[in-house]
């Protein structure tokens, strides 16, 4: 909500964002965890994987100026999300715990 409120504050009327292509996923890192070992039941699993696609995003104002982006060209994003489940509960769902932002080299 904060961030919206940002937005809305800076002339953000309407953010346009595409996903035009997915080139590929790969695991970064996999690991088991256990808070603390003497109680399994709060272990849980956790994947970090790197996502590659390409990308539109554009921003607009009020007037329907062009803000920030461009529909017209493509960029090429790597995106790093963590996934973590719970291990030891029987119905326990793969959620996506955080997004890690990689500067670009």
């Amino acid at each position: 909500m904060w961030e919206m409120k940002q937005r809305e504050q800076a002339g953000w009327k309407e953010i346009v964002w595409n996903l035009d292509s997915w080139q590929y996923t790969s695991l970064i890192q996999a690991r088991l965890i256990a808070p603390n070992p003497e109680d399994p039941d709060n272990a849980f699993a956790q994947i970090t994987m790197r996502m590659r696609s390409t990308q539109t995003f554009a921003v607009y104002d009020v007037k329907d100026q062009l803000l920030a982006g461009s529909m017209e060209k493509q960029m090429l994003v790597d995106d790093h999300w963590v996934f973590e489940r719970a291990l030891q509960m029987a119905n326990s769902k793969w959620r996506l715990a955080g997004r890690i932002s990689i500067p670009p080299q």
